[in-house]
């Protein structure tokens, strides 16, 4: 991913930023379905 860069974020952990300008409606990163979990919310779940 040479146009994306992770790295530290000020407001919270690890943000994605970008490493060049994008065109209105370019995908950026195209991931598989995903589901998305809060781990605040869902206290049975932990990280490895």
């Amino acid at each position: 991913m040479k146009d994306v860069t992770i790295g530290e974020g000020k407001l919270a952990g690890k943000g994605v930023y970008t490493n060049r300008d994008f065109k209105k409606d370019e995908i950026v990163i195209k991931l598989p379905p995903t589901r998305l979990v809060d781990l605040r919310t869902e206290p049975t779940l932990s990280i490895f």
